[in-house]
């Protein structure tokens, strides 16, 4: 599925496998100061790497999708075959709190694919999660994200989709750019 909430630049991966059809995302904070990751992941796509995300979150809330939501990319190791990653742009410092901005724009990812109101399991389950949260989603042992983005998952995101709200299509920051 390519989202309407997202600016879609397919990075060119082929040979993907499918994903299944969980409402489940994974988050991510990726260390870069850049703000696209379109020329890295296009870059590894042509390796023949099947590692990325299919979204990115930038500071000012633009979304940008890799690849199409159907498809499985390497980003948490056992939660790839079931979740969609989303990448978020922390400037190189992933103790920072995601921007109001950033948060619409995950909640606009959230709300199109239908992710419930609920944390996920280690197992293939519906929710949202992110990296570190299990041993097996994160066989590098990395901080990602760090605790204070965690922390917005459980006390922003996660009852903000509770509340069951949609972002508007005239609140997306990338239409208005």
């Amino acid at each position: 599925m390519i989202l309407e909430c997202a600016v879609f630049r397919p990075a060119g991966y082929v040979g993907l496998s499918r994903r299944s059809s969980n409402r489940a995302a994974v988050m991510h904070t990726n260390g870069f100061a850049t703000i696209s990751l379109f020329s890295a992941w296009h870059k590894r796509a042509l390796e023949g790497s099947t590692k990325g995300s299919h979204f990115q979150v930038t500071n000012d809330g633009t979304v940008e999708q890799y690849v199409d939501t159907d498809f499985a990319i390497g980003h948490a190791f056992d939660a790839n075959a079931f979740a969609v990653g989303i990448e978020t742009q922390d400037d190189g410092d992933c103790h920072k709190e995601w921007t109001d901005a950033q948060i619409t724009g995950i909640l606009a990812i959230l709300f199109e694919l239908q992710v419930p109101a609920q944390l996920l399991e280690e197992t293939a389950s519906d929710g949202v999660g992110w990296h570190r949260q299990f041993d097996a989603w994160n066989h590098n042992n990395h901080e990602c994200p760090c605790d204070q983005r965690q922390e917005q998952i459980t006390s922003v995101i996660v009852p903000s989709l509770a509340q069951g709200s949609q972002i508007k299509e005239d609140e997306w920051p990338f239409l208005t750019m």
